[in-house]
């Protein structure tokens, strides 16, 4: 049994639309995961200087909670 006669041509052309989308999603999400590193850090620098400061109230407890 042999595989039927294809233009590879035409396939390329009617897959074009297809692997652009593929490719558009790949870098929307590589910016997505880009971005939230860069947030995650600049959060957790944020963070960490709070912790260590000497401007923190000292914790109290509060009565109903």
């Amino acid at each position: 049994m042999s595989p039927p006669d294809t233009n590879i041509e035409k396939q390329e052309r009617r897959h074009r639309p297809a692997l652009w989308g593929i490719a558009i999603a790949v870098v929307i999400a590589l910016v997505f995961v880009a971005t939230r590193t860069v947030m995650t850090v600049e959060n957790a620098d944020e963070e960490s200087q709070v912790e260590t400061g000497s401007e923190m109230a000292p914790a109290t407890e509060t009565e109903g909670y």
